[in-house]
């Protein structure tokens, strides 16, 4: 599974040529980095700024696409704090970026981890209400 997320990630990648096995294996490590493991701030950071050294300021679309090859919540971090705002972000700037890019990935991902427990929950609270409206028109 995590080979075919690293395909799919190779796929997406703009590239010159055919990809060489080096490749493959970048791919493989992102996903692999993020497959089964929740990424931590640092790594999503590095990440992000790999895909703006990667896709450039020009191609916001291609590097959300790897992004979210990675990782959907990554990609949706990255889409919240500003993607443009990644690629104009000074070197001298990098702690303070880093460290609000970090809170914006935290806050994402609470977020996340949150609608995945209440969307269950939410879904079975609203068939139940309508089984319940149901029975008392028929009745």
């Amino acid at each position: 599974q995590t080979a075919m997320q690293a395909a799919r990630v190779l796929i997406t990648r703009k590239m010159f040529g055919l990809p060489r096995v080096a490749d493959f294996a970048d791919a493989l490590r992102d996903c692999k980095r993020a497959s089964g493991l929740e990424l931590d701030e640092g790594q999503a950071f590095n990440l992000a700024v790999k895909a703006v050294q990667r896709f450039g300021y020009m191609d916001k679309s291609g590097a959300l696409d790897w992004l979210k090859g990675i990782s959907p919540r990554l990609s949706n971090a990255v889409d919240v704090f500003g993607y443009d705002y990644l690629c104009k972000a000074s070197v001298t700037d990098a702690h303070s970026t880093r460290a609000q890019f970090g809170k914006v990935f935290l806050a994402a991902n609470e977020r996340a981890q949150v609608a995945e427990v209440i969307k269950p929950s939410v879904s079975n609270l609203v068939s139940n209400v309508v089984k319940q409206l149901g029975e008392k028109t028929n009745a």
